[in-house]
């Protein structure tokens, strides 16, 4: 989890030559506050795109019971 976050934080770093933000980043990560943000984070983050999936799933449902021609 931190591993991850840490390399591509690196990595941006060596482009802008942030390396001090990237330290701090780094810190910061590995805290016990910082892996709660976290946790927090990948979670609402989950259940948005959960939300978000549902959401596109009824509209398309929707639609395609709404577009069926209607009979006379």
């Amino acid at each position: 989890m931190v591993a991850g976050i840490r390399e591509r934080a690196a990595a941006m770093g060596d482009q802008g030559g942030n390396t001090a933000k990237v330290q701090d980043y780094t810190k910061a990560i590995q805290s016990l506050f910082g892996q709660k943000v976290y946790a927090f984070y990948t979670s609402t983050s989950k259940q948005v795109l959960d939300i978000h999936e549902e959401a596109k799933r009824i509209a398309s449902d929707t639609k395609s019971t709404s577009v069926a021609p209607r009979s006379r």
